[in-house]
């Protein structure tokens, strides 16, 4: 059976790195099977199916369909894991485990965010510059609070 609703690499790379789905059902199938379908190769590096190695490939299909087939290199799991989320991270001024500042109570590092984009939405972030939270979950001071350029009377610093 032909795959009837073809997908470029970037309404792949869509699928894979937003919400709009509830369901990404990810099955995986041969070589055989994907050039059954009329795929010959992988829709997000190329690579032709009939050069792999590997027989098994990962199959996608989203809950309106949408299906597509990727090698075993980018396969879905991997993409969710590694690469997809590489291009979605937010590597500046986010989130940080300090490893200067540590909770005076249970002595574990203490975690620096960045107050916006969504982290706003939590209980009054949305007022402060930084909220610090203790890594431990179990610690009292995990709930954290909001700091603008200086530290709480729970932090300590090892400078």
């Amino acid at each position: 059976m032909k795959i009837k609703n073809k997908l470029s690499r970037r309404e792949i790379v869509e699928i894979l790195t937003t919400n709009n789905y509830k369901t990404l059902s990810v099955t995986t199938i041969t070589i055989k099977e994907a050039l059954e379908r009329g795929e010959d190769q992988c829709l997000l590096c190329g690579t032709p199916f009939s050069g792999l190695k590997e027989d098994l490939l990962s199959s996608a299909k989203t809950d309106d369909g949408k299906e597509f087939v990727l090698c075993s290199e980018c396969g879905v799991t991997n993409l969710l894991e590694k690469k997809v989320l590489e291009k979605k991270a937010k590597i500046d001024n986010t989130a940080t485990i300090n490893n200067k500042l540590f909770c005076k109570d249970c002595g574990w590092p203490i975690v620096s965010v960045c107050c916006n984009d969504e982290f706003k939405k939590f209980k009054d972030a949305s007022e402060w510059d930084w909220w610090y939270y203790c890594s431990n979950k179990g610690c009292k001071n995990h709930d954290g609070e909001g700091v603008f350029q200086s530290k709480t009377k729970w932090v300590f610093n090892i400078e």
